[in-house]
């Protein structure tokens, strides 16, 4: 009974789609950094009063140089971030447990699709989802630049649409 369960494990894998080991391994790279980088986040904590003041100090310097160039656009972009960085700073921990448990939603997701469960696909939709609009939770909408969501709905509808060519082979 094993000797069978072992020939058709084989089977399976011998048949997995090269593009879908790909883009797998892709994900598995960027989880993987993802959660490297939220552990660290956990161990290092939130950013003092000094270190926050040096960054908001780096940050305004950038919006004066982008004013003064002529790129308002992207001076009222950097204003968003400092207050984005404040209140990420504010929100911490939320905001470090919020990412960890995407990473591992994310990881779940791939995980099967890798052994080919259509519910890997699936949660993957909800990972990619989670991952743009997760930074609701913690931060008020107008302080979260704009170009910087649909930056992430535009690669997770990439990377959904090409999981998405590999659901003929999962079940």
């Amino acid at each position: 009974m094993s000797e069978n369960y072992d020939n058709n494990e084989i089977d399976k894998e011998k048949k997995r789609p090269t593009f879908l080991i790909v883009l797998c391994v892709l994900s598995y790279i960027y989880i993987g950094f993802s959660f490297a980088g939220t552990l660290l986040n956990f161990t290092s904590g939130p950013a003092t009063d000094a270190e926050l003041t040096e960054v908001k100090v780096e940050l305004t310097k950038l919006v004066s140089q982008s004013e003064s160039q002529g790129l308002g656009g992207m001076a009222g972009y950097i204003e968003q971030s400092i207050e984005m960085t404040s209140e990420v700073n504010e929100n911490f921990y939320t905001a470090a447990f919020l990412n960890l448990i995407i990473v591992v939603v994310g990881f779940f997701a791939v995980m099967k699709m890798w052994r080919g469960a259509k519910l890997g696909f699936h949660s993957y939709i909800v990972y990619c989802l989670l991952s743009t609009g997760g930074i609701y939770f913690y931060i008020s909408a107008a302080n979260i630049p704009t170009p910087l969501i649909i930056w992430n709905l535009i690669i997770s509808g990439v990377f959904i649409l090409l999981y998405g060519l590999n659901l003929k082979w999962m079940k």
